[in-house]
């Protein structure tokens, strides 16, 4: 063993010793790199460090330079007078961003107890007074008031605060994000900016903001908005007032509309919809640059909202709704199903069709009563490209909702109902005109490994009067329930023109060696179990003799599945090396996906 010389300890170099030449590099890598974020409330410029200014605090040479940078300072902190105040001249003449955060240490402020309270509160309140101070130069303003005080003094802060922003004009406000979450206040509170509307206001966000507490829709038609996103409260009393809102906005890029997650009472942005509206001539309202368009609210008013706005092919359409009491629910979706068919027109005419399509399936409640079926699509072929069919395959992401497909084109996630069930739904979305002639399906579940079975009920004849409504499907990638469900089908020779012409599969979670006995707490539902024999008899059926050679299977990949190597062994020497692919991994494994 070869004796090692211990290493001489050099003494440590303080870094206001090194050349100015080297402090001013050094810097430089630390420092923002000038890039615009596309966040218009990511205050901080990007940067190696969370926050530039702490630059500031390391040595004198990097003070200076700290100093002498004014866009390091354009983020106005509100913890007191002094902060907002040294802030404000530290950036001057440069506009400035603010956020009044009622959450994590400012929080604490509302409901401390101890004796230090009122002049915590006093503290806050005159940071924010001295932040909005200079309101000719705000350019981006958000108000979160995300605490659990309900009280006295969020309402005295949230007074005061409004009081501060209606008292001046913000000729430069750009941006401007309010989020009351759930809090109620009074009638009597001041609109915003009621006598100064900012007259270059690009973006508005507004959630738990009422109309009748918090009195805002006067900024709408006065400044040129590309993005607006409303939630969790309302401002309009019916869909006629906020189509005429909406018909004065023509600059729109991004429309976000949502109501409150399922389980909540709280209405969305528009309050009701009259039904019988629904059956007579829709008001049309043109938004024509619209690029984003997401509707998370009732299958009533997402239909009608579809059924009006005209907006180009070519923006993204995300689509949540949910369950409806009306007993016309079958009727909203039909409409639904109609206008978006009536949106796409000219891309169906031209034959600009999506050819990728993912379907998923969720159970919303852990007894599997109630489920969800979302849809995506993509690769609408507007240059006419053609694409391998496996190049249109849409990854499932793990077993993530479908709102995280954030890229995709199109996306509708409808919750079945009394008035129709989840095959039904499952129907009417892919007779959607857009997604008949898709070559590339993603079928999966939402349920996790240990979840109840989505179609527990479904008999396979059931199956075979509906996915022969995709002839095109060239290849398929079938994941959970859905791959034992699909794969059933492809056994039964009544099933024949089910998935006739698919040539290339790909099975993940789910498991082909014998079931073991779950455990107590999961002795209601099972894994996504089938047959060794029946996987081989579904292989054996689509590579019959008796079919064209174009529609026989001619490869199948196994994904996270459970099989024994001797299984895997069996296919390859029965059906060919190249055919089955395995990557080797057990069910629930993620590295595969």
């Amino acid at each position: 063993m070869l004796h090692q010389p211990t290493a001489t300890l050099l003494p440590p170099i303080y870094i206001y010793k090194l050349p100015p030449e080297v402090l001013l590099e050094i810097f430089r890598l630390f420092s923002p790199t000038g890039e615009t974020t596309t966040d218009p409330f990511r205050f901080c410029l990007p940067a190696s460090v969370d926050d530039a200014r702490k630059l500031s605090q390391v040595c004198s040479s990097w003070r200076a330079i700290a100093l002498s940078l004014k866009r390091l300072w354009t983020d106005i902190p509100i913890l007191n007078d002094y902060w907002a105040g040294l802030s404000l001249e530290r950036s001057r003449p440069l506009p400035v961003s603010i956020s009044i955060s009622l959450d994590g240490p400012q929080e604490d402020l509302l409901s401390r107890d101890d004796v230090d309270e009122p002049l915590a509160l006093y503290n806050l309140h005159d940071g924010v007074q001295r932040a909005l101070s200079e309101a000719h130069r705000i350019r981006a303003l958000q108000v979160l008031a995300d605490t659990f005080d309900s009280g006295d003094r969020l309402l005295w802060l949230v007074h005061k605060g409004l009081t501060f922003m209606t008292a001046r004009p913000m000729p430069l406000l750009e941006y401007l994000d309010v989020d009351l979450k759930w809090h109620a206040f009074p009638r009597n509170l001041l609109p915003f900016m009621d006598r100064y509307s900012p007259g270059k206001l690009r973006y508005l966000s507004l959630y738990g903001v009422h109309q009748g507490n918090l009195p805002c829709l006067h900024l709408l038609p006065k400044a040129p908005l590309t993005s607006l996103k409303l939630g969790y409260q309302t401002l309009w009393e019916s869909m006629d007032e906020a189509l005429a809102t909406l018909s004065l906005l023509p600059t729109l890029e991004v429309l976000v509309m949502e109501r409150a997650p399922d389980e909540s009472d709280e209405p969305g942005p528009i309050f009701d919809i009259d039904v019988v509206a629904l059956s007579a001539e829709p008001r049309s309202v043109a938004l024509p640059n619209l690029r984003t368009l997401q509707l998370t609210d009732t299958l009533e008013i997402t239909a009608y909202l579809m059924r009006s706005l005209v907006f180009p092919t070519a923006a993204q359409i995300k689509l949540y709704t949910f369950d409806t009491d009306r007993d016309t629910a079958r009727g909203f979706l039909n409409v639904l199903i109609a206008s978006i068919d009536a949106h796409y027109r000219t891309l169906i005419a031209d034959g600009c069709l999506f050819r990728g399509l993912l379907l998923e399936v969720s159970c919303v409640t852990m007894s599997g009563a109630a489920r969800r079926i979302q849809l995506g699509a993509d690769h609408a072929l507007h240059d006419r490209v053609l694409l391998a069919p496996r190049a249109c395959l849409i990854p499932h992401i793990g077993r993530s909702r479908l709102n995280n497909h954030d890229q995709l084109p199109l996306m509708i996630s409808i919750c079945e109902n009394a008035s129709f069930a989840q095959l039904e739904v499952i129907e009417a979305l892919i007779q959607l005109e857009m997604v008949t002639k898709s070559c590339a399906l993603t079928f999966c579940d939402h349920s996790g490994l240990w979840q109840p079975d989505p179609f527990a009920d479904i008999q396979p004849t059931d199956w075979e009067d509906i996915m022969p409504l995709l002839p095109c499907i060239r290849v398929a990638d079938f994941c959970g329930h859905c791959a034992v469900h699909a794969l059933q089908l492809l056994t039964d020779a009544a099933g024949g023109d089910a998935f006739h012409a698919i040539t290339d599969i790909t099975v993940e979670d789910v498991s082909f060696v014998p079931q073991s006995k779950p455990r107590h707490i999961y002795q209601k539902v099972k894994p996504a179990w089938m047959s060794f024999e029946t996987l081989v008899q579904a292989i054996n059926n689509r590579i019959h003799p008796d079919r064209p050679e174009s529609l026989r299977l001619h490869h199948i990949e196994l994904k996270s599945c459970d099989i024994d190597d001797d299984q895997v062994s069996q296919l390859r020497r029965d059906f060919g090396e190249d055919f089955v692919a395995w990557d080797g991994r057990s069910r629930g494994a993620r590295g595969s996906v």
